[in-house]
């Protein structure tokens, strides 16, 4: 964690297993003060589901070796619908795990844009609180004179009754 006078810093560590993997990487939150107000930003890169992508390419890369075979002749003419059948099934298994990390993706994008939300409610909230606190706060003003008559005179009445 870092401190600056406008600016907080949190950089997350990674522990264990997850340390030796090469695509992580830490998140890093930056809480500042802008304009008076307090903003939350995450930076954070997110995976590239590389292993779910390059299912999907072989997936259409199949699909398009399949298609070349059918379009260049050598499938014979008895081959040619079960080629068209996995040429369709290999395309279209390739389009949903494409899909499947994006959606991966998306999500995992969207919890941070949650979490991110729901720091930024926090920190306005209490912001907001202390405000109102420091403005509710009540002064009392003394004055030393008249609590010094009102001593005098209470002497007074004290020495009268005796």
């Amino acid at each position: 964690m870092k401190r600056r006078p406008d600016r907080l810093t949190w950089v997350e560590e990674i522990k264990g297993v997850k340390r030796l993997y090469p695509f992580s990487n830490p998140s890093r939150v930056d809480i500042s003060l802008k304009s008076g107000q307090r903003s939350i930003r995450l930076l954070k890169k997110l995976p590239k589901q590389i292993v779910l992508r390059g299912i999907s390419l072989f997936g259409f890369g199949m699909a398009a070796f399949f298609f070349s075979l059918i379009m260049s002749g050598q499938a014979s003419s008895n081959q040619t619908p079960p080629f068209l059948i996995f040429t369709f099934l290999s395309a279209l298994g390739g389009l949903g795990v494409w899909k499947l990390a994006e959606k991966l993706r998306e999500r995992t994008k969207q919890r941070y844009k949650d979490l991110v939300e729901s720091l930024q409610t926090i920190v306005t909230r209490n912001h907001q609180a202390a405000d109102r606190y420091n403005s509710s706060e009540k002064r009392i003003d003394i004055n030393f004179e008249e609590i010094n008559r009102e001593e005098e005179s209470e002497k007074l009445k004290n020495q009268l009754r005796n």
